[in-house]
C-alpha cells in the first residue's frame, strides 16, 4: 500500500489548478447583473467546472430562462472571458 501523501505536498499543485478560475462571487455578481430584478427569483445553487447550476422561483420564469441561455452564456463571455461558464441548469427551487 501507497504512503499518503501529505497536504503540503500537494496543496500547491492544488492551488495551481484553481488560479486564473474567476471566484463563484464574479459569476454570482455577474447573473444579478444580467437578470436586474429578475435575480431576486433565483438562487445560484452551484458553479463547478464551467457549470452553473441555477434554481428558479417558478415554471414561467424556467421557461424564460431556458428561452435566453445563448444570450446569458454569451454575455457570461463577453464579461468574464472565454470558458468561464459555458453551461447553465435550471430547475425550479426554493430561493430564499
Amino acid at each position: 500500500m501507497a504512503k499518503p501523501e501529505s497536504i503540503g505536498s500537494i496543496l500547491p499543485s492544488v492551488l495551481e489548478g484553481l488560479k486564473g478560475s474567476p471566484p463563484r462571487q464574479k459569476v454570482e455578481k455577474a447573473w444579478q447583473k444580467f437578470l436586474r430584478a429578475k435575480a431576486v427569483k433565483t438562487k445560484i445553487e452551484g458553479y463547478r467546472g464551467k457549470r452553473l447550476t441555477v434554481s428558479v422561483e417558478n415554471s414561467s420564469l424556467l421557461h424564460e430562462l431556458s428561452l435566453q441561455k445563448e444570450e446569458l452564456l454569451q454575455k457570461f463571455k463577453q464579461t468574464l472571458g472565454e470558458g468561464v461558464v459555458e453551461e447553465i441548469r435550471l430547475r425550479i427551487g426554493a430561493v430564499r
